[in-house]
């Protein structure tokens, strides 16, 4: 290892403080919440356009490592200049033609990639402005390439179930596998082909459920929570069909449920007692839920095993926002798992139905959201329900499972409730109604 300030390397020049400031700001920095007790450049690896630095961060519970490409460039580079010296730039390399033709050529191809660019060569580029957990890039208005800023040694679930999805299985509601960069033994990026869409599903149930609350109203909304449900199926009943140690489906055990309710016992206590110490900071219509929420007893949510239940690879992190509409269909995206969930949980295999409770959790998530009121709880009813009618239709030899769906939404809730109280206080009351 060495510090590149001051070694006279890539970063001579360049104030500490400038280039941490600069990382610490940006969305895609997962640590803006623990604390920071070091952080360092443990390896830059140069290339033509200039270079990667791995930037090393721990903290007080753990470390993550960032990959932030570098490029000194005349002039300024807009949101992504970091630093200055000597009247050149030092810019986040993703705003460089060079860089992003760089990462084009490194792409491992999938059996999209030609189809697209028959031709060949490498296409325009530019990087989208919204800023999210990774950095996107498209290429000639047909590739769509996330360039993971958190490095994780290992495979990436991303990759590997899109992959199958879209290449094995044939499923054709998942943009296309185009190929994936891995650096150094971990994953840099995944391309998939580029979906023309009107955006996700969260917007579209909002409209949907304003829309209700005003005329009483669901409109074509009922179709459409269908269609994802039908979607849904479809997809969970191709991964039910994949083989191999990665792929293959396997038993729901004794052992399966009895991780499932101890994890939720933990995590109730847990988070009731958070929550006793923050109730009178919450505002008023939250404070009483989550008083009338800490005086009753503890869970009361067990199952039987049931018979015939299975585990399979699943989208992991499955709600409204991971799911394009097109105008006239649904497109399922992102499929790496909860990012606060090490690499092996989220390549474990799961039940489906906690997919499944996920999107039924964001239909009240979308109600609430959208203004509540009294008829809220009808119009999340109405919509669950035509999703999982759908769903089960979809996914008929996935019904086995089904007895396990009210312990996998309430361990939803429980991990919303948790999250709000960090995050939105003023969102709690969504999970604490779903917990009353």
């Amino acid at each position: 290892m060495f510090d590149p300030f001051s070694h006279g390397q890539f970063l001579h020049g360049v104030e500490r403080n400038d280039f941490w400031n600069w990382i610490a700001g940006r969305r895609w920095f997962g640590g803006k919440a623990r604390k920071v007790i070091e952080w360092r450049v443990d390896e830059i690896r140069a290339a033509g356009w200039g270079c990667i630095a791995e930037v090393d961060v721990t903290y007080a519970d753990g470390r993550e490592v960032y990959a932030v490409p570098l490029a000194w460039r005349e002039g300024d580079c807009g949101v992504a200049s970091i630093a200055s010296r000597d009247g050149r730039v030092l810019c986040d390399a993703t705003a460089t033609a060079e860089f992003r033709d760089w990462l084009f050529q490194a792409l491992e191809p999938g059996a999209a990639l030609p189809r697209l660019f028959p031709g060949g060569g490498v296409p325009e580029s530019k990087v989208l402005t919204v800023e999210q957990s990774n950095t996107s890039i498209v290429y000639g208005e047909k590739l769509f390439v996330k360039l993971y800023r958190r490095l994780v040694k290992g495979p990436n679930p991303d990759a590997e179930i899109t992959r199958y999805l879209s290449d094995v299985a044939g499923f054709p509601h998942v943009p296309a596998f185009g190929g994936s960069v891995t650096w150094h033994g971990a994953s840099l990026a995944l391309a998939v082909s580029l979906t023309p869409n009107e955006g996700d599903a969260w917007p579209l149930a909002l409209a949907a459920a304003r829309a209700f609350f005003a005329s009483g109203e669901m409109g074509d909304w009922l179709e459409r929570a269908a269609l994802l449900g039908r979607r849904t199926g479809e997809m969970h009943s191709a991964l039910l069909r994949g083989s191999g140690d990665d792929f293959a489906p396997e038993s729901f055990t004794a052992r399966d449920l009895e991780e499932l309710e101890r994890g939720i016992t933990h995590l109730e206590s847990a988070t009731r007692a958070a929550l006793g110490g923050r109730v009178e900071a919450l505002p008023s219509a939250a404070a009483q839920l989550a008083r009338n929420y800490l005086a009753r007893p503890g869970r009361g949510i067990f199952c039987d095993l049931p018979s015939g239940a299975v585990k399979t690879r699943t989208h992991g992190d499955y709600h409204l926002g991971q799911v394009l509409w097109t105008g006239a269909d649904f497109v399922i995206i992102d499929f790496e798992g909860e990012p606060s969930r090490t690499l092996a949980e989220r390549r474990a295999k799961r039940s489906p139905l906690r997919d499944v409770a996920g999107m039924l959790r964001s239909f009240h998530y979308a109600a609430y959201a959208a203004g509540g009121g009294d008829t809220a709880e009808r119009w999340v009813e109405r919509s669950q329900t035509a999703f999982l009618d759908a769903w089960k239709e979809a996914a008929p030899d996935l019904h086995a499972g089904l007895g396990l769906l009210p312990l996998f939404i309430e361990e939803k809730a429980l991990y919303e409730l948790a999250y709000e109280m960090n995050n939105r206080p003023d969102w709690i009351g969504i999970p604490l109604r779903a917990l009353g």
